[in-house]
């Protein structure tokens, strides 16, 4: 791959197919796949999505991976 890497984002309902969609991009464009779920924590108040991520250790996969290729 030449140029600079652009991430690719899939959203949806759980369940949907995101996950595996996303990893077989991945192999099919030779790229990275990071879930981002691993970066979440779940707490005991409902909190939204973006509430339960780890974001400062989401955005260092993020640039590891970009910086890797």
């Amino acid at each position: 791959m030449t140029g600079s890497s652009k991430p690719i984002r899939l959203e949806g309902f759980d369940g949907a197919g995101k996950s595996g969609l996303a990893k077989i991009i991945a192999l099919w464009i030779g790229a990275e796949h990071i879930e981002v779920d691993k970066f979440t924590d779940k707490p005991e108040v409902e909190t939204p999505y973006r509430g339960c991520v780890r974001q400062s250790e989401l955005d260092l996969a993020i640039g590891a991976a970009v910086a890797s290729g």
